[in-house]
């Protein structure tokens, strides 16, 4: 979440976990199964026609979701809803 958090889109392994909680594929980065996919993931984010924009989208929309779900008042509020 870090990376979101820094506006990078991230390319993660769907393996489930953490990163799946973390990562919306297609919105906030791209999640991938092989390395065939990986490799996918990282051109569409490169070298692809729409590239730049779909980083920038990504970008935004990531930064979005991390200050929104992992904030300090978010997990302020997290915490008190626990008690």
């Amino acid at each position: 979440k870090e990376e979101m958090a820094a506006g990078v889109p991230v390319v993660a392994h769907n393996s489930g976990g953490p990163r799946l909680d973390i990562v919306a594929d297609g919105s906030t980065g791209l999640l991938a199964d092989s390395e065939e996919e990986y490799a996918e993931a990282l051109a569409a984010l490169l070298i692809g026609p729409d590239a730049a924009a779909r980083r920038t989208a990504m970008a935004a929309a990531a930064r979005e979701s991390v200050s929104q779900r992992f904030s300090d008042e978010a997990f302020a509020c997290e915490f008190c809803a626990r008690l």
